[in-house]
């Protein structure tokens, strides 16, 4: 079992928490908990990453069917559906709609999706209606 040791104490063996350790750059583009592998903590209940852009670095459209996503702007600038954002800014993204980003600077993220489903990250091009067909169809562009 993920974090517990079997330990002795005296005739008994008892179980025992550990800490686990990982390397962020060990996991896949910085995320490291949700129901994927290489993970630090694997659940269906959400997906965490830390995500590093360099200046000029984007991801095109793209909208998620069934998570919400939750992004913290640590450090530096970049545009989110053209708004400035910055250090301190928190975005929410619900289901259905569709986001651009593009990193004015050096940026570092913290992105929590909720919950983890696998295959729900779907491009979208500017004239394409947001939210039609099933929601679990396999269009997508990303694992995550």
């Amino acid at each position: 079992m993920l974090g517990t040791r079997m330990v002795e104490d005296g005739d008994r063996a008892a179980l025992a928490p550990r800490l686990a350790f990982y390397r962020l750059d060990e996991m896949s583009r910085g995320w490291f908990v949700g129901d994927f592998e290489p993970t630090a903590l694997r659940t269906d209940a959400a997906e965490v990453a830390v995500q590093r852009f360099r200046r000029g670095e984007s991801h095109g459209r793209h909208l998620h069917r069934v998570a919400t996503e939750v992004t913290v702007v640590l450090q530096g600038d970049a545009t989110i559906e053209g708004r400035r954002v910055g250090a301190g800014d928190v975005i929410v993204t619900p289901p259905g709609v569709a986001v651009a980003f593009s990193a004015l600077t050096d940026v570092v993220t913290v992105v929590v999706k909720v919950p983890s489903t696998r295959d729900d990250k779907f491009p979208v091009a500017d004239a394409e209606a947001v939210g039609d067909g099933d929601p679990h169809e396999n269009r997508s562009i990303d694992a995550r």
